[in-house]
């Protein structure tokens, strides 16, 4: 879905129990009243990287229309134009209010191979601010270098992805650990959805459960669903409740369906436990089908 972004994945400090938008009487302290050193999180779709699938109300109201990308968007409506656009959605999309809810994973985009060395001096910096202001960062434990890469193809992108782009990136970060005098105890994670760093798992069971007749087979489904591995450490850094499955017994998925989809996400979110974390996706959409599927803002406001 979010091909070459770059994530700062927060969430590392002990986090606490996580629990569903539908449980009745928890209280958002929960959060902090354990040891539990879990990442539990949700990602903050479409706010620093706009995909217009899942926010396409808010695309249109930007003036970016039938533009496929923001790159296209602000070559076609001009600079001034999309700067104003886009304070408004960033001040407007996701806002403080949503922040006190959630532990977030946002991401940060770059638009070709001309801009690695952006993308590495934007390493250097935030690896400097967290390692020099642990008070303020202290829930930064990981930086992604490239959000679900290109795998199993043989092309020069690919190629120089792993040849070039990952080395250059890592090198660059622990010359700056280097410099800072950062020991390799408390050298952050950086995670390239490769083994031996940090592992980062997108799992969604909308391909899993396409022969489930009812939500109860989509449940024994997730139950089957083993994520562990010899990959340590992983994370699933997304995952949903979306399906296409159709028909009264898995539509809608308020009322009666309600409390079966609440025992698919524990189904789920118990594999994801059994490993280092997970991250939903997302917190917010705007006019996709059956929004309960993607949107955790909204499963929150109507169940909690």
């Amino acid at each position: 879905m979010r091909l070459q972004s770059l994530i700062v994945l927060l969430g590392t400090a002990p986090l606490a129990l996580a629990w569903l938008p539908t449980d009745q009487g928890r209280s958002l302290s929960t959060f902090t009243n354990t040891n539990t050193t879990k990442i539990r999180g949700v990602n903050l779709g479409s706010h620093f990287i706009m995909e217009k699938w899942m926010a396409s109300s808010e695309w249109s109201s930007m003036g970016c229309g039938d533009y496929k990308s923001e790159w296209d968007c602000v070559k076609g409506t001009g600079q001034d134009a999309a700067n104003a656009a886009f304070k408004t959605h960033w001040q407007t999309w996701i806002t403080k209010d949503d922040i006190t809810r959630m532990y977030v994973d946002p991401p940060q985009f770059y638009q070709s191979d001309d801009n690695a060395e952006r993308a590495y001096k934007f390493y250097e910096w935030i690896r400097e601010q967290i390692h020099n202001n642990r008070s303020a960062f202290k829930n930064v434990g990981a930086l992604e270098l490239v959000n679900e890469p290109l795998q199993n193809t043989e092309n020069a992108d690919t190629n120089w992805m792993v040849e070039h782009f990952y080395p250059s990136a890592i090198d660059r970060i622990r010359a700056k650990e280097s410099v800072l005098g950062v020991s390799d105890a408390d050298a952050l994670h950086v995670t390239l959805m490769k083994e031996k760093l940090l592992f980062d798992d997108h799992n969604y069971e909308i391909y899993l459960v396409r022969n489930a007749e009812t939500i109860d087979d989509m449940i024994t489904d997730a139950c089957g669903d083993n994520r562990t591995s010899n990959v340590s450490p992983k994370v699933v850094g997304e995952w949903s409740l979306a399906f296409d499955n159709t028909g009264d017994n898995f539509l809608p998925m308020t009322g009666d369906h309600a409390k079966s989809y609440s025992k698919w996400f524990s189904a789920q979110q118990r594999q994801y436990e059994a490993l280092d974390g997970w991250v939903f996706w997302s917190w917010k959409t705007d006019t996709v089908p059956n929004i309960e599927q993607w949107n955790y803002q909204s499963m929150f406001l109507s169940y909690h």
